[in-house]
C-alpha cells in the first residue's frame, strides 16, 4: 500500500470515528444535539459572545449577561478556541445551535488526529496501531456521555499539546532552532488558548505535566538527563523566549480570572470531597454502556442505591481497557528502553490519579487543594478520569503494539474488537431540540429601539425537566443570556460557575422578584430598562417596565395587546 493511500486511510478512519461519535445527530439531521437547555444554553451564549467579539460588537472580557458587572467572562470558562471554530459556520449562515454542535464535531476530530500523531511521533507506532489508538480515544465512553458538558471535549487538545512539546524538544536536540521555536511557540499559544477555553482541561494538563517531569527525572537514565541539560545550556536564549511567550500568553487569563478568583474565593475543600472519585468510579461507565451497562446498574444499586445513575462521578473506564492499561504499567517497568516515555507517563498517570481519589474516609486530595497551584479552582475532580483517557489509551495501545508478536493473531484481533465495543455507549444526552429552539427564539421580535438593557419578567418553569428549585435558578437565566447575545443587548440576568457578589436575581416566581429587580436597577442606575416575557416571547419597553416597577410588590403582569 502506497504512503499516499495510507495517509488517506488515516483521514477516512478519523472521519468515520468522529461520525460514529455523532451518529445520533447525523441520523436525525442534527436536530437533537448534545447537552441540555441548562449548561448547553450557557455554552451557546458564550460561543455567540465570541462571534460578537470577532464582529466588533463586544469586548472580549465582557459578556452580555450580569450587566453592568465588569469582566463577566471570568465567572465561567472562556470557550475561546470553541468561539474561533463556531464563528466559521455562523459567518456562513448556520444557526447558533447547529454551529455549536459543529464545534463539537471539529474538536472531537482533533482528538483523533492528535492521539494518532502522538502514537506515531512519540511512541513510534505503525499507522494501523496509531489509528486504532485514535479511534479508541475518539469514541471514549466517558467523554461521550459527558458531552453534556461540551467544554470537556477540549480534552481532544491534550495529545496535540504533547506532540508540540515533543517536537520542540526533538528539534532543539538536533539544534534545529527555527523548527524548535516554531513548535514551542505553537505549544505555548495552544496552551494559553486552552486556558481561555476550558480551565479544567488546561489545569489537568499542567497538573499531569508536573508529575510527568518528576517521574522522568526519577526514572530516566543519566545520559538522557545529561542530554536535556545540554539542550538547555545550548539554547538558553530560546528557553528565555519561551518563558516570555508563556508570560504573554498567560497575561489575558490572569488579568481576567485573577481578580474574579479573589472576588469569588473559588471553591471550598467540601467541593473536592463531594466530587472525588471512589474505587467504584474507576469502572463506573453508566447504564448505557454496550458491554458493561447492566453490570454498572447492578453495582450502582448495591453501592449507592440512593444516587442517580448518571452523575459527575460517572467517568469510569470499561474493564478491558483498564486491565490492558494495568498490564502496560507493569510492562513499562520491565521494558523502559523500548519506549522511554512509557514509564514516566505511567507513573504520572497513576500517582496524579490516586491523589484525587478517596478510599472510604481516607483521601489525599486535600494535599492537591492546599499545595498545587490552582487546585482551589477545581470542583469536579472526578473529571480528571476523562483527562487520563488520553494517557491510558496511549499506554494500552503501545503495550499491545509492542507485544503483538507474542499474541495469537485471533486473540489479539478479538481483544481489539472488544476494546472498541466496550467504549460504545447507547445513551447520549441529546436534550436540545434544535428545530424547536430555533423557531422559539425566532418568534422573539427585535427589542425596542429605546432598550439599553433588559431583565426576564416571567418564565415557564414547565419547560425544564429536572424539577425543583433548579428550574427557577437556571431557566430564565440561561434564556436571558442567549437572548442577550443574539440581540447584542445586555441583560442583568445570568448564570455561571460563579456569580457576582450579592447577586440575587434568581427565582422569578417569588413574590419579591420585581422588588429585587427594582433595587438592582436603582443601585446600578440603569436607563432604557426593558423586560422580556418568556412564556409569550414578547418585549416590554422602558415605559411599561417603569409602570410595573413603580409598584414592585406584585407579580409581573404581561401587557395586554393593544386593540386595533
Amino acid at each position: 500500500m502506497s504512503s499516499r493511500v495510507e495517509r488517506g486511510l488515516v483521514v477516512v478512519v478519523g472521519l468515520l470515528a468522529t461520525a460514529f461519535f455523532f451518529r445520533s445527530q447525523i441520523g436525525d439531521g442534527f436536530n437533537y444535539l448534545f447537552s441540555d437547555r441548562y449548561d448547553g444554553f450557557i455554552e451557546i451564549s458564550l460561543l455567540e459572545h465570541w462571534f460578537n467579539v470577532f464582529r466588533g460588537y463586544s469586548h472580549p472580557f465582557v459578556t452580555n449577561y450580569f450587566y453592568p458587572e465588569p469582566n463577566t467572562l471570568g465567572y465561567n470558562d472562556g470557550y475561546f478556541l470553541y468561539g474561533l471554530i463556531y464563528s466559521v459556520p455562523r459567518s456562513l449562515g448556520a444557526d447558533a445551535f447547529l454551529s455549536s454542535e459543529l464545534v463539537n464535531v471539529v474538536v472531537r476530530g482533533i482528538g483523533y488526529f492528535g492521539l494518532y500523531a502522538a502514537l506515531r511521533r512519540m511512541a513510534g507506532l505503525s499507522r494501523p496501531w496509531s489509528m486504532f489508538g485514535g479511534v479508541l480515544f475518539t469514541i471514549s465512553n466517558g467523554i461521550f456521555i459527558h458531552a453534556v458538558h461540551q467544554q470537556l471535549l477540549s480534552v481532544s487538545f491534550v495529545p496535540v499539546l504533547a506532540v508540540l512539546a515533543w517536537e520542540m524538544v526533538a528539534a532543539l536536540k538536533q539544534n534545529r532552532r527555527l523548527r524548535g521555536i516554531a513548535y514551542g511557540a505553537a505549544c505555548v499559544a495552544l496552551y494559553a488558548a486552552l486556558l481561555m477555553t476550558a480551565f479544567y482541561i488546561a489545569w489537568f494538563f499542567a497538573y499531569f505535566t508536573l508529575f510527568f517531569l518528576a517521574a522522568w527525572l526519577l526514572v530516566s537514565p543519566w545520559n538522557a538527563k545529561l542530554e536535556i541539560a545540554g539542550v538547555i545550556r545550548r539554547h538558553v536564549p530560546i528557553i528565555i523566549l519561551f518563558g516570555l511567550l508563556m508570560a504573554a500568553g498567560l497575561y489575558p487569563f490572569l488579568a481576567l480570572y485573577g481578580p474574579k478568583a479573589d472576588e469569588t474565593g473559588m471553591h471550598g475543600l467540601w467541593a473536592m470531597a463531594l466530587f472525588s472519585p471512589s474505587v467504584f468510579d474507576l469502572v463506573h461507565v453508566g447504564d448505557g454502556n454496550l458491554i458493561f451497562g447492566r453490570a454498572d446498574i447492578a453495582l450502582h444499586h448495591r453501592i449507592a442505591p440512593e444516587a442517580q445513575m448518571f452523575t459527575e462521578h460517572t467517568t469510569g473506564f470499561p474493564l478491558a481497557i483498564l486491565a490492558v492499561f494495568l498490564c502496560a504499567a507493569v510492562w513499562s517497568c520491565r521494558h523502559r528502553k523500548d519506549v522511554p516515555l512509557a514509564l514516566p507517563v505511567t507513573l504520572a498517570t497513576l500517582v496524579s490519579w490516586v491523589l484525587l481519589m478517596h478510599f472510604g474516609s481516607f483521601a489525599l486530595y486535600p494535599f492537591v487543594y492546599d499545595y498545587i497551584p490552582g487546585g482551589k479552582a477545581i470542583r469536579v475532580i472526578a473529571r480528571y478520569q476523562l483527562f487520563v483517557a488520553a494517557p491510558v489509551t496511549a499506554l494500552a495501545v503501545c503495550f499491545l503494539a509492542r507485544t503483538a508478536k507474542a499474541w495469537p493473531k485471533w486473540l489479539l484481533a478479538a481483544l481489539c474488537l472488544f476494546l472498541l465495543a466496550e467504549e460504545v455507549n447507547t445513551a447520549p444526552i441529546l436534550r436540545i431540540n434544535r428545530e424547536y429552539w430555533v423557531a422559539r427564539f425566532d418568534r422573539l421580535a427585535p427589542p425596542p429601539a429605546e432598550c439599553r438593557s433588559f431583565f426576564v419578567a416571567r418564565v415557564d418553569l414547565k419547560q425544564g425537566y429536572i424539577g425543583g428549585r433548579i428550574e427557577a435558578i437556571y431557566l430564565h437565566s440561561v434564556d436571558a443570556m442567549l437572548i442577550a447575545e443574539l440581540n447584542h443587548l445586555p441583560t442583568v440576568n445570568g448564570y455561571a460557575t460563579f456569580q457576582p457578589r450579592d447577586y440575587a436575581l434568581f427565582l422569578t416566581e417569588e413574590p419579591d422578584y420585581l422588588k429585587r429587580i427594582k433595587a438592582y436597577r436603582d443601585r446600578q442606575k440603569l436607563t432604557g430598562f426593558c423586560a422580556v416575557d418568556l412564556p409569550t416571547m414578547t418585549w416590554a419597553g422602558p415605559e411599561e417596565v417603569e409602570r410595573q416597577l413603580a409598584d414592585p410588590d406584585h407579580m409581573w403582569e404581561p401587557p395586554q395587546p393593544k386593540a386595533d
